[in-house]
């Protein structure tokens, strides 16, 4: 019965913050695939450097 509870309460800590950030994730998405494109990140200067897409 322990381990259960131990099992819901990691459950209930754990999921409204990880939906959170997948939430914010896709809502940020556009903005993230535009700064790659674009080149203003070291990840989109590495984009750019070896010539991948962002699609």
């Amino acid at each position: 019965m322990g381990f259960l509870l131990i099992i819901a309460t990691v459950v209930i800590v754990a999921v409204p913050p990880t939906v959170h950030e997948f939430h914010v994730l896709v809502n940020n998405l556009p903005r993230y695939k535009l700064s790659l494109n674009a080149g203003r990140s070291w990840a989109g200067q590495w984009v750019h450097k070896l010539y991948l897409t962002a699609t």
